[in-house]
């Protein structure tokens, strides 16, 4: 096997997974049913991974670098005449049209991975909540930026309202396979952003 073709399996494993565990969940999603998925032999699994909780890690580094790629870079590209306001409104607007895509499991999968882990604490249960801490860590950062900015009020606190905001996002993409029709995300980050826009009451 060549080095590319050996990244492109190993690649296409990845993606499979990382699919397969955001519909079904990690626990659900057979060894079997990656090897289906891929079309590739249980030899060509081995060769790249030692294991499902190997192959688990890699979706999770995956998972953090779209969320990077995909989510963070384009919002914080935003030329200089963009201010910081403007980049949370634009932050919740990626997040949207990426979701409704049909094309971004990555939410969804957070979202399953987050629930899952919770019941079998372990490695990779520290592994997934050290990546929800990062991407809480960066809706702080934009939300904190914006109230430096006056973009938005600034009489709640970054640190526990970031966590608070996720949890919703989180949730209101992990239930949607149960809302027929599905929850609007764009409602959803509009009256977000509505509640952080509010001046508080007097």
């Amino acid at each position: 096997m060549t080095q590319s073709r050996a990244l492109k399996t190993r690649e296409d494993i990845v993606q499979a997974a990382a699919r397969l565990f955001a519909l079904h969940g990690c626990s659900a999603t057979s060894l079997n049913d990656l090897l289906d998925a891929v079309a590739v032999s249980k030899g060509a699994f081995y060769y790249h991974f030692k294991s499902k909780d190997d192959l688990v890690r890699a979706v999770l580094e995956r998972l953090g670098h779209q969320f990077e790629l995909e989510v963070l870079a384009p919002v914080r590209a935003l030329g200089p005449a963009d201010s910081a306001g403007r980049s949370l409104h634009a932050f919740f607007e990626r997040l949207v049209e990426l979701n409704e895509s049909g094309q971004w499991q990555n939410c969804r999968l957070l979202a399953r991975l987050t629930q899952e882990m919770a019941l079998h604490p372990g490695e990779l249960a520290q592994q997934v909540a050290a990546l929800l801490q990062w991407w809480t860590g960066c809706w702080q950062e934009l939300i904190a930026a914006a109230q430096q900015a006056g973009a938005i009020r600034r009489d709640l606190d970054a640190r526990p309202l970031a966590p608070l905001l996720v949890c919703a996002w989180l949730g209101t993409v992990g239930c949607g396979d149960l809302h027929q029709p599905a929850p609007a995300l764009g409602r959803l980050a509009d009256t977000l952003l509505r509640l952080l826009s509010a001046a508080p009451a007097a």
